[in-house]
């Protein structure tokens, strides 16, 4: 019987951000369907045009999700659900590079945009691959460590690599520094104004990978 040992290799690697990404959601509100998504293309090229003056491509701004919804709400004098209207509801990401020149920039033209959307600042790398490059190399090299330590305490060799399992999940390459904005109606520039004072947190990234090895 091959006498085996399987190890878990812990990779972790800390980044400091270099980009930044604005979500945004646009709701516009109509008792018609047609009216509600004209209302919704008019608060598109709005903000659009806000960010084109405020020297931004807005080819980067990518819509992420879109959808229509009829919306109802509870009548409690007559115990029923009134309609309302329809939501369009349109979320959007803007990414630029990490510049608290460009963040007030955005914030400004945002905030000025007759849709006011609902903004959540994430803090995140350019390049997300080599990050992940370097968690399982350094999972491959913890394993490998911990393997022999066991090994040697133990009064066995290390033979060959008979498996490895991994899986293969996405990472969440986002700093734990968030910025939501849920003001509605009001003057959220104070709060924004704040924000641009924010140092992210360093991304703190972890990634385990399983290795079996033939004893000998």
């Amino acid at each position: 019987m091959q006498r085996t040992i399987v190890v878990k290799g812990t990779g972790k690697v800390s980044l400091k951000p270099d980009r930044i990404e604005l979500d945004l959601r646009m709701r516009a509100l109509d008792k018609e369907y047609r009216a509600s998504m004209e209302k919704g293309a008019l608060y598109l090229g709005d903000l659009r045009e806000k960010l084109k003056e405020a020297g931004f491509n807005t080819d980067d701004l990518k819509t992420t999700n879109f959808n229509v919804e009829r919306y109802s709400e509870y009548d409690s004098k007559k115990r029923e659900y009134r309609f309302v209207g329809y939501y369009t509801n349109h979320s959007l990401r803007l990414g630029f590079d990490f510049d608290t020149e460009l963040l007030s920039k955005a914030l400004d033209a945002v905030s000025n945009s007759v849709s006011d959307p609902e903004t959540d600042i994430r803090f995140t790398v350019k390049d997300k691959e080599s990050p992940k490059e370097e968690l399982l190399r350094s999972a491959a090299a913890d394993a490998r460590k911990k393997a022999e330590i066991l090994t040697e305490a133990s009064g066995v060799k290390l033979g060959e690599l008979v498996n490895i399992n991994y899986d293969w999940g996405e990472l969440n390459i986002y700093s734990r520094t968030v910025y939501e904005d849920r003001a509605f109606g009001g003057e959220p520039m104070l709060a924004k104004s704040v924000a641009m004072d924010v140092v992210p947190d360093d991304i703190d990234l972890c990634d385990t990978v399983s290795f079996m090895w033939e004893l000998v």
